[in-house]
């Protein structure tokens, strides 16, 4: 999302959506928002400007809901997402509903955040970054991604507001140049261990599936599964004993043939099916592979809950 780029915009005189969250989601359908780009706001002043968006705010509400759809081909491939803001006077954001920062906005994480609620501070404009990458980077979906944004102004009747936000999405490789020469995220002696048997040039690249089992090689790499077998995938596994929700799976070591160096890490997470954020659970954030069984036990299962696992390597 480069300067200037366009996203869908609704003045907050309500919530945008029902359930109000609904609207953070990848599948919402925006289309019936109002469309402009980067940056939004107005102000008294003329030395603020010029707005790609002047919205007219003052006394009518105090909040702004935006998204903004993005393409990411191959999301095993992005190893950074690099995002910066200017603001004016606090926001909160989400990337496919999983919410990334709430800046000079009241309230804990992932609380909610009405529509008539005001900034901590009135505050001038000013500049916010984040860098994400390894365990902390978000969940990204094959193809289309959406960043909402709430941004909120410091009282009904303010001066000005400002909001500007883009987003660099980097590929890279955890593995040296000359262990990985065509950087795509698997090590060369992997490859040729798995994939060189292929006939196909396009089934060995990073974003094929030559099994079809819904895994890129990328992914399987990662995993530590098998890219030509279709039975070998990563799963977790869910039952229940006395009463107790029982949620596992099986880790891997990185070691063998294209790991040298690497350690790889799982984390459980959940969620509510009608949401597309995750929660890690606190005992099983950062669980290094080592051949074991991971084990959850819920003592107190909800009447609706999804879970997940997530490995990486590092």
């Amino acid at each position: 999302t480069p300067p200037g780029t366009a996203w869908r915009y609704r003045p907050g005189t309500s919530e945008a959506s029902s359930p109000a969250e609904a609207w953070r989601a990848v599948g919402y359908d925006d289309s019936a928002w109002a469309e402009g780009p980067a940056p939004f706001g107005y102000s008294s002043d003329p030395a603020e400007g010029p707005f790609g968006t002047t919205l007219a705010m003052p006394g009518a509400y105090s909040c702004l809901f935006l998204r903004c759809a993005f393409e990411v081909a191959a999301p095993a491939l992005v190893s950074r997402l690099e995002l910066a803001a200017r603001y004016d006077d606090g926001f909160v954001l989400w990337l496919n509903g999983e919410e990334l920062a709430r800046v000079n906005a009241p309230g804990a994480p992932g609380s909610p955040a009405p529509y008539d609620t005001l900034a901590i501070d009135s505050i001038e404009p000013r500049a916010w970054d984040l860098s994400l990458s390894g365990s902390s980077l978000p969940t990204l979906c094959e193809g289309a991604n959406v960043l909402a944004v709430q941004v909120f102004n410091g009282s009904l009747n303010s001066s000005d507001l400002l909001f500007d936000l883009t987003l660099e999405t980097i590929e890279g490789s955890l593995l040296a140049a000359d262990v990985d020469p065509d950087a795509d995220g698997m090590a060369e002696a992997w490859e040729q261990a798995y994939l060189a048997g292929l006939s196909d040039p396009a089934e060995r690249a990073a974003a094929a599936d030559p099994d079809g089992d819904g895994l890129s090689n990328l992914e399987e790499y990662i995993a530590g599964t098998d890219p030509r077998g279709r039975g070998s995938v990563f799963s977790v596994q869910v039952g229940f004993q006395g009463g107790e929700l029982l949620v596992s799976f099986p880790t891997v070591a990185a070691d063998g043939t294209g790991y040298r160096g690497l350690s790889r890490y799982y984390a459980l997470e959940t969620g509510a099916p009608a949401e597309a954020a995750w929660q890690a659970v606190a005992s099983c954030e950062r669980v290094l592979g080592a051949g074991q069984k991971v084990v959850y036990t819920n003592t107190a299962p909800a009447d609706e809950a999804v879970w997940r696992a997530r490995v990486w390597l590092e």
